[in-house]
């Protein structure tokens, strides 16, 4: 008898995309200055802002941004995190929180992700939206 190791069928590994910088044209209209400018100063300042009206796709191009970075679509290498007034430090990195036992450490999702990405060589984002 040979056994075989099988994921349950809920976590199966979904198969990761390339994702090249034709996609990218495809995907979201901008001239090819534009996105140069956009890759070197994410490369050289290692951020970016994106503004602009609400609507008009910031996050999907920036999402597809990234991808195109990383070759291929891989979204546990992206984190979006939305932030709103009354979202704190505490929040985003670490904080103490109140429990039923008084105060304990909360890693904040920043935090996490950094953790996650620490490791690896691979280029990760994370994706600020306002």
């Amino acid at each position: 008898m040979i056994a075989v190791d099988e994921a349950p069928q809920d976590e199966q590994v979904q198969p990761i995309t390339p994702y090249t910088e034709r996609d990218f044209f495809y995907d979201v209209y901008m001239s090819r200055e534009d996105y140069q400018t956009l890759k070197n100063l994410l490369f050289k300042k290692k951020n970016l802002i994106i503004q602009g009206a609400p609507g008009v796709g910031k996050t999907f191009a920036a999402e597809r941004l990234a991808y195109s970075v990383m070759g291929e679509k891989d979204e546990s290498r992206i984190k979006f995190i939305q932030f709103h007034q009354s979202y704190s430090y505490e929040d985003f990195i670490m904080g103490y929180r109140p429990n039923e036992n008084g105060f304990s450490l909360s890693k904040g999702p920043c935090y996490e992700f950094c953790k996650d990405a620490e490791p690896d060589e691979r280029p990760y984002f994370f994706i600020l939206v306002k």
